[in-house]
């Protein structure tokens, strides 16, 4: 660390250090819609954006007082004491008492800067000094963060550490957007195909067959977009407008495209009634889930074998499984112990989340897919439903795409059983009603939605190399163990 560097305590590069509004009296949190939002220790524990920050009122006074602006730290004084955010903009939002503002003195620190050092080590640590109660209810005094001290070079290195780090950070931020993005257009290009039957529907209405009352809308809907896009296609191309999968993909729900010929007639042209699930595709096969699959039980993995250092060993919980669907990583929980080979799990294993312990269930029932990596081997708990394929019939694929639908999430939700620890149950999953499509459509869905997830995880494999690369350059750039033009050179060469 160069001589330059200065020692300062936290309160004196701060202007202020203040709690938030009483959450149940000055900001609570209403049904909404509101002009106003409010920022909670979950909202930042979460990574939740925005839109997803719950609606609040407050009087006048308190919205001048505690608004939001550019370059505040949000920090948690109870509970998960020590996470915080960094406000990039002005916010038609408040925060409550849960949480810490810290305003910085922008002459002699830079947010960006001080948002880095308050993710270090060295900061939990401190902070876990300085917490105080139960392990259930932690808290900390804001007049004891204040004493925290701050190594700081000049303006201008502060900003240059902040923008190694931050570019890795936008990185890793992007590929999420763009994974999100993915999953986005396959879960739509699901519904589209197995649930809405828009491809069935275009059949019909091509050979002029009868339309389900129960589809009329959506048929009349999709026959004026295909007049639309047809005229709108044959006078500026010639063209018949049919193509790629992956340009007809319904992002918005109801695709104006049609597939290519190949994939189209793959669909049947009518439908016909069924007893168990109304109308479906004529030749579909109506059956339960429990016909092409098993869904088995964890093992109950011993605490007193979990690690709090990490290991090569991850044992996954519900908690690594994503609201919606998906893998999560980012906050693992390793194990140090016997292990028995029938629970270790295998890349691209499909896992389902059997307890919940929020109260609207978040992730009951959802799905992730075991992911990539050459370090780890991720273990099968009691807690977790392993899918194992019955019948050479669906794949990995299409199942994870039906665990992530509406309509499957309603039957978990309607049978769950618990009420602060919400279960479902392997029977329950299976219990599902399902409809089979011809084993030539669903390998073509399954080679469209491969090529996706295989793009998802190599972008997963991306960010946790970028992520190591951040945590390793962290503590180096913070105490000046790493100059600026050596951490550049280990950017430049990721991305």
């Amino acid at each position: 660390m160069g001589s330059e560097w200065e020692k300062l305590l936290l309160s004196e590069v701060a202007n202020s250090i203040n709690t938030g509004l009483d959450a149940i009296r000055r900001a609570p949190i209403i049904e909404g819609p509101s002009e106003i939002r409010c920022l909670r220790i979950q909202d930042i524990s979460q990574s939740k954006p925005f839109e997803q920050w719950g609606y609040t009122e407050t009087k006048p006074q308190d919205y001048q007082k505690y608004q939001l602006k550019r370059d505040d730290i949000i920090m948690a004084r109870t509970c998960s004491t020590g996470i915080n955010y960094l406000v990039k903009q002005d916010m038609d939002a408040v925060f409550n008492n849960g949480l810490a503002r810290i305003r910085l003195d922008t002459n002699r620190i830079y947010p960006e800067f001080a948002y880095y050092v308050f993710q270090s080590a060295d900061f939990a640590s401190f902070i876990d000094g300085i917490s105080g109660g139960t392990s259930v209810q932690l808290n900390m005094k804001v007049g004891d963060l204040a004493r925290y001290p701050v190594m700081l070079p000049s303006l201008k290195e502060q900003k240059n550490i902040a923008q190694i780090l931050g570019a890795l950070d936008n990185k890793i931020a992007l590929n999420r957007q763009i994974n999100t993005t993915l999953e986005s257009m396959a879960q739509a290009l699901f519904k589209s195909w197995f649930v809405d039957f828009d491809p069935v529907i275009d059949n019909a209405l091509a050979a002029g067959n009868e339309i389900p009352d129960e589809l009329a809308a959506r048929a009349a809907r999709r026959e004026a977009l295909r007049q639309q896009t047809s005229k709108t296609t044959n006078k500026t191309t010639g063209a018949t407008g049919a193509v790629s999968v992956e340009q007809a993909l319904p992002e918005t729900g109801l695709s104006d495209q049609r597939l290519p010929p190949e994939i189209q007639q793959l669909f049947p042209d009518r439908f016909v009634l069924t007893e168990e699930m109304g109308w479906v595709p004529e030749g579909w096969e109506v059956d339960q889930l429990s016909s092409y699959i098993n869904v088995k039980h964890g093992f109950a993995f011993k605490g007193e074998y979990f690690s709090d250092k990490e290991t090569s060993d991850v044992l996954l919980t519900p908690g690594n499984i994503a609201i919606g669907g998906g893998y999560k990583g980012d906050k693992l929980k390793f194990y140090e112990g016997p292990i028995d080979s029938e629970y270790i799990l295998q890349e691209g294993d499909l896992i389902l989340t059997m307890t919940d312990l929020s109260k609207q269930a978040d992730t009951l029932g959802y799905p992730a897919l075991v992911p990539f990596d050459e370090e780890k081997r991720y273990l099968h708990n009691q807690r977790l439903g392993k899918v194992e394929l019955k019948k050479e019939v669906f794949g990995f694929g299409w199942l994870y795409y039906f665990f992530c639908s509406q309509a499957y999430r309603d039957e978990i939700l309607s049978g769950m059983s618990g009420t602060t620890v919400k279960h479902t149950s392997p029977k329950k999953i299976m219990a599902n009603k399902i409809v089979t499509p011809e084993k030539a459509l669903l390998q073509n869905f399954e080679k469209t939605v491969s090529a996706l997830l295989r793009k998802k995880s190599l972008l997963l494999q991306e960010n946790k190399t970028l992520s190591n690369l951040r945590d390793s350059l962290l503590p180096k750039l913070l105490s000046g163990q790493i100059t600026i033009p050596d951490a550049e050179q280990q950017l430049a060469e990721v991305l």
